[in-house]
């Protein structure tokens, strides 16, 4: 899996009460093109050299995007009532005859082949979002 980091940004982030300067590295997952962010201060591992990182969030999202029904997943944040930014991914899910289709969404920490896999089947197996006509 491969991927291409397309922009770096220095930035803040609210941790706790303080603001932290980052890192904000804007990446491409190859060869699916999904768009995603993270970052990075000075004290976390990545910092210098984001494409250990970068790679294994890449791995993931190709592997996901690998997964039978699946057909896209898109990286976005939101904020908790804190206001630190949280990372969240959304996977596009369909049958082959698309009967079945909708979505389901994780945390970034619980996102990868094995944890989307189980929510995409359960999903199916509800009948997903929206039922074929």
């Amino acid at each position: 899996m491969a991927f291409q980091i397309i922009g770096v940004v220095n930035t803040k982030e609210v941790r706790g009460t303080k603001l932290v300067a980052v890192k904000e590295y804007q990446v491409l997952s190859l060869p699916s093109e999904t768009y995603f962010e993270f970052r990075r201060d000075p004290s976390q591992a990545g910092f210098k050299d984001p494409k250990p990182a970068a790679k294994q969030l890449a791995d993931r999202i190709e592997a996901v995007l690998a997964l039978a029904n699946v057909v896209d997943v898109v990286w976005s944040q939101n904020t908790t009532a804190g206001g630190a930014l949280v990372d969240w991914m959304t996977t596009y899910y369909s049958t082959p005859d698309g009967t079945v289709s909708g979505s389901v969404e994780s945390s970034l920490a619980q996102f990868g082949p094995t944890f989307t896999r189980s929510q995409v089947a359960k999903e199916i197996a509800a009948g997903g979002d929206n039922l074929g006509t």
